[in-house]
């Protein structure tokens, strides 16, 4: 006869109802069938011939009836029936020797179902593709206790340490994996004396650890001190300009009402100060300080009906004769 299926194997799902189950297939014996059995947590169990089920139908090619001798297959469970033979070939051919052609048949039969019993565990293993080489060989079992499975860089498949859905590189395994604060630094090579810092519950805690004071209270205070931008309330009349120290500031009046002269204080060598003056509906006289150097045209002396003017300072030194600056209006 031929092996003319590649089905070796049924599965069925349990309702509670029966403990006898068909196997459509042809076997040599009892033992070439494996019943496996996954319960309804998941839990895989191959059961045990004779002790777990029964097997008739050996030799009948339309395959026979395993028997569940704890009784009915329980509702949920998944129990698969396949052929695995033993991988061995016992028949022996005497050299000029009388045989039956159903014996060379029987040979190559079960050489069939053995290959087919391997095929169906290889189709159900990880494989990479035909066109990339075999990947590598896995770490030794020592290597590989107590990790998990992840690809590196390459794609091949090794041993590392996880932490939640965050892969941990093999260079990092022996810090994250280290029973102790002592071990792990030392895995990173860090003194005993940044113990401090390196346990600290808080970015200031460990800022407290160094040394190291709290910048933000500092640069709070400077730009509450020397703000960057300023709101000038006058509209009319003599507005001192506030340098103040400050590296570059902003200052803004509002719509004119009237003439307005300019003046400065706290001068600083390296401040920058720019003033925006909006004009109203009538040309307003504006006045500057005389020793104020100015570069790309004179001083001006008006604000434009309804146009916006800026004076752009520079401070190289303390005084109104140090102050170097360039004017522009709107078109």
């Amino acid at each position: 006869m031929t092996v003319p299926t590649t089905v070796n194997k049924n599965t069925y799902t349990g309702v509670g109802g029966f403990a006898t189950y068909a196997y459509t297939f042809r076997i040599f014996q009892d033992a070439d069938l494996q019943v496996d059995v996954i319960d309804t947590s998941g839990a895989s169990t191959t059961l045990a011939l004779g002790t777990d089920y029964t097997v008739t139908g050996a030799l009948t090619y339309a395959g026979g009836t395993i028997t569940l001798l704890a009784g009915n297959l329980a509702a949920g469970y998944v129990m698969t029936i396949w052929r695995n033979p033993a991988q061995v070939q016992d028949t022996e051919l005497q050299n000029q020797g009388a045989y039956d052609a159903s014996t060379v048949e029987d040979m190559g039969d079960l050489g069939t179902m053995t290959v087919q019993a391997v095929q169906d565990q290889v189709s159900r293993a990880f494989l990479v593709p035909s066109n990339e080489p075999a990947p590598a060989v896995l770490p030794t079992a020592a290597n590989r206790a107590n990790k998990s499975a992840m690809f590196d860089a390459s794609g091949n498949l090794t041993a590392g340490v996880s932490s939640g859905s965050t892969v941990i590189s093999a260079a990092m395994v022996p810090v994250v994996t280290a029973a102790t604060t002592t071990l792990a630094r030392g895995a990173l090579g860090i003194s005993a004396a940044m113990d401090p810092v390196v346990t600290a519950a808080t970015l200031s805690d460990a800022r407290t650890a160094m040394g190291v004071v709290d910048p933000a209270p500092l640069i709070a205070a400077a730009f509450a001190a020397y703000p960057l931008y300023q709101t000038l309330s006058l509209t009319a009349g003599d507005v001192t300009l506030p340098f103040d120290g400050a590296r570059e500031t902003v200052g803004v009046l509002g719509t004119l009402g009237g003439s307005v002269a300019v003046y400065t204080s706290g001068l600083t060598a390296g401040s920058h100060y720019t003033l925006i003056i909006r004009g109203d509906s009538s040309t307003r006289t504006l006045t500057v300080r005389p020793g104020w150097v100015f570069v790309g045209a004179a001083a001006p002396t008006s604000v434009p009906a309804n146009k916006t003017l800026v004076i752009s300072m520079t401070s190289t030194g303390t005084t109104d004769a140090n102050v170097v600056a360039s004017w522009a209006v709107q078109a």
